[in-house]
Parts: structure tokens; C-alpha cells; sequence
């Protein structure tokens, strides 16, 4: 086998490890780490109330609580998807945020997904 040969089908085979493996899975959560930008900081006049308090969710343990209990308190939001790459980058941000702020900030990852045993 020729040297060039060999070199595109170690290339083509590194390509196809990022579509086929856990090794891509891992690369692209890493890129879309380094890729990502800074959300926009929003203005205190420009800030959204939450209307509706009424929202009955699951805690760690997945016992159904209301969400009334952070009316009146800065909250952190985050809507997550296991199968959503920028989702999956962000848990290492987010909990350098809930360790910083722990205490000081209510903290909700949201999910519609199944919990697995």
C-alpha cells in the first residue's frame, strides 16, 4: 500500500470516528465548548417577569414540587435536551454558576425526558 493511500484512509477514518463513536460525541461537545459565546447581558429595565408561578416539576429525587417556591427570587433557567450537543456543553458552565452562586441564585435545569434508572 502506498504512503498517500494509507494517510487518506487514517484521515477518512478519523472523519467517520466523529459520526460513529463515543470519541465524536466527546469532540463535538468539546468544539461546541470552545465555540460557544457569552449570552448577551440583558439591562434590569429590560429583564422579563415570569407571569405564572403555577408550574409543577420534579426535583432531584423526582418528587413533584411547585415552582411557587422561587416567587421573589433571582432564578437561573435552563431548558435541557440530553440528545442537544450545546446542551450538553453548557453543564460544565452551569455548574461552576450554581457552585459560585449556591445560595444566592435558585437554580432549574428543565427537562421533558424520562428518567433513567
Amino acid at each position: 500500500m502506498k504512503k498517500q493511500t494509507f494517510y487518506t484512509l487514517l484521515v477518512i477514518a478519523f472523519v467517520l470516528s466523529f459520526f460513529v463513536t463515543p470519541l465524536g460525541d466527546y469532540s463535538k461537545i468539546l468544539l461546541n465548548r470552545w465555540l460557544a459565546t457569552a449570552p448577551t447581558v440583558i439591562s434590569p429595565e429590560k429583564r422579563g417577569k415570569i407571569a405564572s408561578y403555577d408550574w409543577i416539576l420534579k426535583d432531584e429525587k423526582w418528587n413533584f414540587f411547585n415552582f411557587e417556591e422561587a416567587k421573589g427570587k433571582v432564578v437561573f433557567i435552563s431548558f435541557w435536551t440530553s440528545w442537544h450537543m450545546p446542551s450538553q456543553a453548557q453543564l460544565k458552565d452551569i455548574q461552576n454558576l450554581y457552585d459560585k452562586y449556591k445560595g444566592k441564585v435558585k437554580f432549574y435545569i428543565i427537562t421533558n425526558e424520562e428518567r433513567v434508572l
